[in-house]
C-alpha cells in the first residue's frame, strides 16, 4: 500500500491558505474576509461588501499584509495593526455591531494552515546544513513591513488630528515631514476614505498655510510703502 503524498509547503500565508481552503489566489481577500468576520455578521456585511467596499479598507489592509507574511512572528506583527482601527472609525458599524475581522478567528485560521509554510531556509557552506533564514531582509518581506509602518502611521495621524492633536506635533510623532505624510494618505486615500479625508486635510491646511505667508508678505510690502509714503508727505510738508 503506497503512501499518502506530502502535502506541499508554501512560503506564505496566502498561497497555503489558498491550498486549504480551495480558494483561488483573486478571491484571496474576500474569502478571508468573510472566514474572519466576527459571528453571525456575514448578512450585514454584504451589502457593504457590494455597494461600499472602501468602508472595509482598514480589515484589507491587515488582509493583503498577512498574505505575504511566513512566520509567526511576522503574521502577528501584522495583527497589532488592527488594534489602532477602532480609534479612527469610530463608528456603530465597526464599533457596536462590530462587522469587521476578527484577530482571534484571524489565528485560528494561520494555526489551520501553520504546517503548510515553511519558512525559507538556506544552506551552510561551512557546516553543512541548513539553518533557517528570517525572511525580514528579503524584498518581499520589507515591503511588506513598509506597507505595515505607514498604514499604521496614517492611522494613528488621522486619530491624532480628529482629537486635536497640533500637526507638528503629530509630524513629530510619525518621525516624517509632512510632505512624505501627504503622499502616503494619497496612496492609501484610494482604499479608505479615512486617508481620503487625511489627505485633504493635509493639503487644505498646506495651502492655507501658504496663503497666510502670502498675505503676511503682501501686508509687510503695503505697510512698508505706506511708511514710504508718510515720510514722503512729511518731507513736502517741510518744505514747503
Amino acid at each position: 500500500m503506497s503512501a499518502a503524498p506530502a502535502a506541499p509547503k508554501f512560503n506564505n500565508f496566502k498561497d497555503a491558505y489558498c491550498f486549504a481552503f480551495k480558494c483561488r489566489p483573486e478571491r484571496y481577500e474576500s474569502s478571508l474576509f468573510f472566514s474572519s468576520l466576527y459571528s453571525f455578521r456575514t448578512l450585514p456585511a454584504l451589502p457593504i461588501w457590494w455597494f461600499n467596499r472602501s468602508l472595509f479598507a482598514v480589515d484589507l489592509d491587515v488582509i493583503t499584509n498577512l498574505g505575504r507574511t511566513a512566520s509567526n512572528e511576522e503574521f502577528n506583527a501584522v495583527i497589532t495593526d488592527l488594534a489602532s482601527a477602532d480609534h479612527i472609525e469610530r463608528s456603530i458599524r465597526r464599533g457596536l455591531m462590530r462587522i469587521r475581522i476578527s484577530p482571534a478567528k484571524l489565528q485560528l485560521i494561520r494555526a489551520d494552515v501553520d504546517n503548510l509554510i515553511e519558512v525559507p531556509v538556506v544552506a551552510n557552506v561551512l557546516e553543512g546544513e541548513k539553518v533557517a533564514v528570517d525572511p525580514s531582509p528579503g524584498p518581499a518581506a520589507q515591503a511588506m513591513r513598509a506597507a505595515g509602518t505607514s498604514s499604521r502611521r496614517l492611522r494613528e495621524a488621522h486619530r491624532d488630528i480628529t482629537t486635536g492633536r497640533p500637526i507638528s506635533e503629530v509630524l513629530q510623532q510619525a518621525k516624517v515631514t509632512e510632505e512624505e505624510l501627504i503622499a502616503e494618505a494619497k496612496e492609501a486615500g484610494s482604499r479608505s476614505p479615512e486617508m481620503k479625508w487625511l489627505h485633504q486635510y493635509l493639503t487644505d491646511l498646506q495651502r492655507l498655510r501658504t496663503a497666510d505667508q502670502e498675505h503676511e508678505k503682501l501686508r509687510r510690502v503695503l505697510a512698508a510703502q505706506a511708511h514710504e509714503l508718510l515720510e514722503l508727505r512729511q518731507r513736502t510738508s517741510g518744505s514747503s
